[in-house]
């Protein structure tokens, strides 16, 4: 069922075993919450990024996630996204681990289809299309498209100025902002993300990028707000990490 606005939509007071919704997002937080239902969101056009835990998700067109009931979770959208949401039931035999997920043509047409369905249709009508949901999504091809973030206190300057799309800075210039020595912040992003913070910074820088580019971003662009020093070096470093240019992760989408 379309939503049209998605802040006065509660799952938990619809006594269904499944639920669909569409929804039109832009700048969109929807502060830390959790579902009794099992949910899963695509972003139909645009981008999302999912909080849960200590790790931050990236979700382009063309990808869904799957969260599990009970799981704390925060959906954040900077641009205009078009959203596709699905609830279901704990009971249905549905998977109980946080998946990303690559969407097939043929899921997602089930997914658009099952997020405009009403709330009050048959069980017996919803049977057909629900088991070759639930096949699409057991094979799907997973991502990791994730970052894991530090949850030391002295670290929560630098999560702050990523919340409001700050680019994070060098390593030497973030002493002052946190307080703590190049060493210390070093040691506590490798004790609590397994990288080093220069590793970390560049995969957000990744993750960033693909963001900027699912909402339309000229290349020259994203060059430019993510501090490359040019087009070709910014391509190069995303040919690096992804084993495609931006074009062709484009043209995914």
């Amino acid at each position: 069922m379309y939503i049209k606005n998605i802040n006065n939509f509660n799952s938990e007071i619809i006594h269904a075993p499944f639920i669909g919704i569409a929804a039109k997002l832009s700048r969109f937080n929807s502060g830390w919450h959790l579902h009794s239902k099992h949910q899963l969101l695509l972003a139909k056009d645009g981008s999302i990024v999912i909080e849960i835990n200590q790790y931050r998700y990236f979700i382009p067109q063309g990808c869904a996630i799957w969260i599990p009931a009970q799981t704390k979770h925060k959906t954040l959208a900077q641009n205009e996204t078009e959203l596709r949401s699905l609830f279901f039931k704990e009971n249905l035999s549905l998977p109980d681990n946080v998946l990303v997920i690559t969407v097939t043509p043929l899921l997602r047409e089930i997914i658009d289809t099952m997020a405009h369905w009403p709330w009050d249709k048959p069980h017996n009508e919803q049977f057909s299309l629900m088991t070759v949901f639930k096949e699409e999504l057991n094979t799907a091809l997973q991502h990791s498209l994730k970052l894991m973030l530090p949850q030391d206190r002295r670290i929560a300057p630098l999560l702050e100025m990523i919340n409001q799309n700050i680019f994070p800075p060098k390593l030497t210039e973030i002493e002052n902002t946190i307080g703590a020595s190049s060493k210390t912040i070093g040691r506590i992003f490798l004790r609590e993300t397994g990288l080093n913070y220069q590793a970390w910074r560049q995969q957000w820088r990744l993750m960033k990028a693909m963001e900027l580019l699912a909402a339309k971003h000229a290349v020259s662009t994203v060059a430019q707000q993510l501090e490359f020093s040019s087009s070709s070096a910014f391509i190069a470093f995303f040919v690096k990490h992804t084993n495609q240019t931006p074009g062709r992760f484009l043209a995914s989408l």
